[in-house]
């Protein structure tokens, strides 16, 4: 398909949109994830109160943040001169539909910690 001219003020008012949701969920997985932590770290230090004799472990995955992808995107364009940009294919899916290449990991890793995600 052949690249798209688009207005700039109203990818950034999308780009913009996207950001916040997904700033939103980041907020929400980092709770959900030190809630988590807290609640394996009680367990296992009861177990150690107790006197368990099994090793303590506790591992979880962090949540991810691509924050940053997008105050990328948004700053590169608020200091574009042109009213109009060009977006390809690629640029479409990532800033309009907001389906990165890094969506499907991100959505997996939050997941387990962002209820949003789960609706």
């Amino acid at each position: 398909m052949n690249p798209i001219k688009v207005e700039k003020a109203n990818l950034l008012e999308t780009l913009k949109t996207n950001r916040d949701a997904h700033r939103a969920v980041v907020e929400e997985a980092w709770e959900g994830y030190k809630n988590e932590s807290i609640r394996q770290l009680e367990a296992q230090l009861a177990r150690a109160k107790k006197g368990d004799r099994k090793q303590i472990f506790v591992s979880l995955t962090m949540p991810q943040d691509h924050t940053d992808d997008y105050d990328r995107a948004i700053a590169m364009l608020e200091l574009d001169v042109e009213p109009y940009v060009m977006l390809d294919e690629h640029d479409f899916t990532s800033y309009v539909q907001d389906d990165w290449g890094w969506k499907q990991q991100w959505t997996q890793t939050n997941s387990a910690y962002a209820a949003s995600l789960l609706q």
